[in-house]
């Protein structure tokens, strides 16, 4: 009877260490960006989806078209104003559409796909095709009121980042801002999720990382 009770309590420990791995070996990467910012292109071409590719489902990223922009409302509706001006905000629209319609799996590389582009807004059914995407909705979302809803629910969560977004591409790691993390990510995200978030799954044991620290 003592064999089969610790024999039950080593399987109980033993699935309660498993659950608990899994969870910490999975890190949630919030994005806050603008479609024709520089340095959000950078980040997501250079960082983030080199580090999608390499985590695969351990590495949950969000990305949220807004950055610095900013709306009013008014009997027409809202008026958007954003950072590099109109086509940025056409451009934070059509991404905040795609988001939205199209499948989870997709996001990252769609995304990555048309800012890698000199003219992300522009480059919508070109990376669409050469990914096998059909955005056959984006068109509705683009003219009803879906577009404008979506951008505004995702505008209202970034003005109410805690501390307040003062610099694009912002990132949170599991819904929280580390300042250290964010700078060194700029450079070096895999470095800072295989140091801080992910040290203990085996792609970050065959590759070797430099974090750099980065005053602003």
């Amino acid at each position: 009877m003592l064999l089969a009770t610790s024999s039950t309590l080593f399987a109980a420990l033993m699935t309660e260490a498993k659950i608990n791995e899994s969870s910490e070996d999975e890190v949630t990467l919030t994005v806050y960006y603008e479609s024709l910012c520089p340095d959000s292109k950078r980040f997501i071409v250079d960082q983030v989806y080199p580090a999608w590719e390499l985590f695969g489902p351990k590495l949950n990223v969000q990305l949220k078209p807004f950055g610095k922009a900013s709306w009013v409302d008014s009997r027409e509706g809202a008026i958007f104003t954003c950072q590099h001006g109109p086509h940025e905000c056409f451009g934070n629209m059509i991404q905040a559409c795609l988001l939205k319609e199209v499948a989870p799996a997709w996001h990252v590389p769609l995304v990555e796909c048309l800012m890698a582009t000199p003219d992300p807004p522009g480059a919508t059914e070109e990376c669409a095709e050469e990914l096998g995407i059909s955005i056959d909705s984006l068109e509705e979302c683009l003219s009803n009121n879906e577009g404008e809803r979506l951008m505004k629910e995702i505008g209202t969560e970034t003005k109410n980042l805690n501390p307040a977004l003062h610099y694009v591409p912002w990132i949170t790691f599991n819904g929280h801002y580390n300042e250290k993390d964010w700078k060194a990510s700029l450079e070096n995200l895999q470095g800072v999720l295989c140091e801080n978030y992910l040290e203990n799954v085996r792609e970050c044991h065959h590759t070797k990382h430099t974090i750099k620290h980065f005053a602003f």
